[in-house]
């Protein structure tokens, strides 16, 4: 009888959970590129959809701002050496709900390579 929804809507990212719950060295797997940002804000129909919520409208209001703040962290954190980051080397332009094959295999391959190409310096991270 209880409403849940994905913490995703709040949280982009688990960093604080990660932070909390996992000593020792962190790796960010990222699904757009690192200087990807998100527009502040959310639809004025949020307050309304979930006015019967409105703890959850505020969380989910405030989610995209503390995604950039994050992110903002983030890259100081790697910068300093203190996470590492995997991140796709180009701007992602699928989306959420992409049917088109050709651009999905095109970012899987992506994935692929950015992955490739980073073991070398995955490496060092884990061993420094």
């Amino acid at each position: 009888g209880e409403p849940y929804l994905d913490g995703g809507c709040s949280e982009k990212i688990p960093w604080s959970w990660a932070e909390r719950n996992s000593p020792g060295k962190k790796i960010v797997v990222l699904t757009r590129e690192k200087s990807f940002r998100r527009k502040p804000g959310a639809s004025p129909l949020t307050r309304v959809v979930y006015r019967r919520y409105p703890q959850f409208a505020d969380a989910l209001y405030h989610a995209n701002q503390r995604f950039n703040d994050m992110m903002d962290d983030l890259t100081e954190r790697e910068r300093r050496g203190e996470i590492f980051i995997i991140a796709p080397s180009k701007p992602v332009t699928v989306t959420r709900f992409e049917g088109d094959i050709d651009k999905l295999s095109t970012l899987y391959w992506l994935g692929y390579y950015d992955t490739y190409n980073s073991i070398a310096a995955l490496r060092r991270y884990l061993r420094g």
